[in-house]
């Protein structure tokens, strides 16, 4: 079904086939003006997080044009901006959401994350729970994405900030990190270096570059994460408390100029990716099938792509991938954000600055 708000000319249902997975392509929503973030409610509604910080709701087969009002300020760059929504496991009980997104007015910015409870046509008792400022005038606080954890605790991305890119080493700085906190923003004190007075207590995982997707495994009881490297060299980590992933002491990736970063792929101490993609794909959303329209994707990893503007199904066994699916390569859009819904369909955000879809995913029914 194609929403009221949808423009012109979409196509309601496209055919996609693909090596394995034929599919259905329906179009819900378009006119999305810099979408970065989607995120599923229990009862089907779909929050949609646009860049500049217009959180849009889709609810009952259409967009509602009229954006949820008390949405917080955002200070949208290049990089920064919105970055993402996540549900409150126990949404149920709370009705909250927490959100993570650049604030302020100029660079460099503050990274916030926040919590608020989904009202009728607004956000409710917008909290700020965590509020990291730039130490420097260098800093850049790229990412900020969120991910709850089987303990109901947050892990957040925290990007290398670019020129500061060194800093994704260094146990003092919050650059180049996954962190993990309580919903209330506290440390755990059972995280890697809580207890250690010259590193930063937040730190959960180090030596990453850019990260936009994470999930928790509640069968596995695992983490995997995706990261973009430079010009190659982008992969998916499984994620282990205090384990340090490499940046910028190994890549399989290039410098931009086409120098190199580090003349190693592998470094003493440090995590080896589960895989890798060179020519980078950028990848983006990442989410998982649990009990989803597709049987055989069971525990797969679903990821989208930005420059490779399509979708990588990767079936995972711990850290074994077993294989991998390209999917939506005929579509030729930049995906930004993926997620299943609760009638087990896959949800799909594509990138643009106007005209970014929101689309439904189910398999194609063979006569």
């Amino acid at each position: 079904m194609i929403a009221a708000s949808a423009i012109a000319g979409l196509i309601a249902a496209v055919h996609v086939a693909s090596a394995a997975s034929p599919l259905k392509v329906e179009t819900l929503a378009g006119d999305l003006k810099a979408p970065h973030t989607l995120a599923m409610l229990p009862n089907g509604d779909a929050l949609i997080g646009e860049k500049a910080g217009r959180i849009l709701v889709f609810r009952d087969g259409r967009l509602h044009q009229t954006p949820l009002a008390n949405a917080p300020k955002i200070f949208a760059t290049q990089l920064g901006g919105l970055a993402n929504i996540v549900v409150d496991p126990d949404f149920a009980t709370t009705s909250e959401i927490f959100l993570s997104y650049a604030a302020g007015d100029r660079e460099p910015w503050p990274l916030v994350v926040a919590k608020a409870k989904v009202g009728e046509g607004a956000l409710e008792n917008l909290q700020t729970i965590l509020e990291i400022e730039p130490t420097n005038a260098d800093e850049r606080l790229w990412a900020g994405y969120l991910t709850f954890l089987g303990d109901g605790t947050l892990l957040m991305s925290i990007a290398d900030g670019g020129d500061t890119r060194a800093k994704a080493q260094r146990l003092d700085s919050l650059l180049g990190k996954f962190i993990r906190i309580y919903k209330d923003g506290k440390v755990p004190t059972d995280n890697p270096f809580a207890n250690a007075s010259d590193k930063r207590p937040e730190i959960y995982t180090y030596g990453h570059r850019h990260m936009i997707g994470a999930v928790y495994d509640p069968v596995q009881r695992i983490i995997y994460a995706n990261e973009n490297g430079p010009y190659g060299g982008d992969e998916i980590n499984l994620l282990k408390p205090g384990a340090n992933y490499g940046w910028p002491l190994a890549t399989y990736g290039m410098d931009y100029s086409g120098a190199y970063v580090s003349p190693f792929q592998e470094f003493p101490g440090t995590e080896q990716p589960i895989l890798h993609w060179t020519p980078s794909i950028a990848p983006s959303g990442m989410t998982q099938c649990r009990s989803c329209q597709w049987p055989a994707w069971e525990g797969d990893l679903i990821v989208g792509a930005l420059s490779g503007q399509r979708i990588m199904r990767v079936k995972v066994e711990g850290a074994k991938v077993i294989e991998q699916e390209t999917l939506f390569a005929d579509q030729k859009r930049r995906i930004r954000d993926v997620a299943f819904g609760p009638d087990g369909a896959l949800y799909v955000l594509t990138d643009h600055p106007t005209n970014g879809l929101l689309l439904r995913v189910t398999p194609e029914k063979t006569q």
